[in-house]
């Protein structure tokens, strides 16, 4: 997330400063460790829902086989 360009821009639109830091552990949790659902995905139905819990321990169990 600190390298996203929307919170970037409004970083320097606060400060007038355009910054990027250098986060590691962040970068890494961002692009390997992280499962990222558009807001859209969690606005679906119940069932729904429960049908991309199921998704993501399928993939979580063969990943980890």
């Amino acid at each position: 997330m600190n390298r996203n360009t929307a919170i970037v821009e409004e970083t320097q639109r606060w400060t007038g400063r355009k910054q990027v830091w250098d986060c590691p552990n962040s970068e890494r949790a961002s692009d390997k460790e992280v499962l990222w659902l558009s807001q859209r995905v969690l606005l679906a139905e119940e069932r729904d829902i429960y049908d991309v819990a199921h998704a993501v321990r399928k993939v979580v169990r063969h990943l980890q086989s």
